[in-house]
């Protein structure tokens, strides 16, 4: 199961968890295109 896990997502560490640097790399990606997409 850990092996498939880590297969299907090589960015998370086998206890599932990611690392911090790609945690706010994704929330500032998603923060950039959701201010792109929704323009105030």
């Amino acid at each position: 199961m850990a092996v498939i896990h880590r297969l299907v997502s090589p960015s998370k560490h086998v206890t599932g968890y990611e690392p911090i640097c790609v945690k706010q790399q994704k929330h500032i990606f998603y923060n950039t295109w959701a201010l792109n997409r929704h323009p105030t």
